[in-house]
């Protein structure tokens, strides 16, 4: 599985839990490199396309996610005319998709059952 967007799914799972997320614009991220940072500009690009599929499927409405991946999909198959390999990268991200649905499955479940403890307010003593 793709390890992109860790930061964001931090952030989203933050809010769902009902909390604030600041935006500090003087902030610093460091990430280090690792097995998810490859040197192909093409690659990095579909690792991050598939891992941002991952994280609308995990934390999104179903239909968002939907929508964003048929969006998607369109895209790679109008631009697979002009480079066939595009097909691949669908290919290869439906792929992934399918491969971890049980596990999408199970996360998008947890956040259902954590459905009351996101209404609550957790700021007010």
């Amino acid at each position: 599985m793709p390890k992109w967007h860790d930061d964001t799914e931090i952030g989203i799972r933050i809010r769902r839990l009902g909390y604030q997320v600041p935006f500090e614009p003087s902030s610093l991220v460091l990430h280090y490199p690792g097995h998810s940072d490859p040197r192909e500009g093409r690659k990095r690009h579909q690792l991050a396309e598939m891992a941002r599929l991952l994280l609308l499927w995990k934390y999104y409405p179903f239909l968002s996610a939907l929508g964003s991946t048929v969006h998607y999909s369109f895209f790679a198959l109008s631009g697979s005319r002009r480079d066939p390999s595009y097909r691949q990268e669908l290919w290869a991200a439906w792929t992934m998709l399918l491969k971890n649905r049980r596990k999408i499955r199970m996360i998008r479940h947890q956040w259902r059952k954590t459905m009351p403890l996101r209404h609550q307010s957790f700021h007010t003593r």
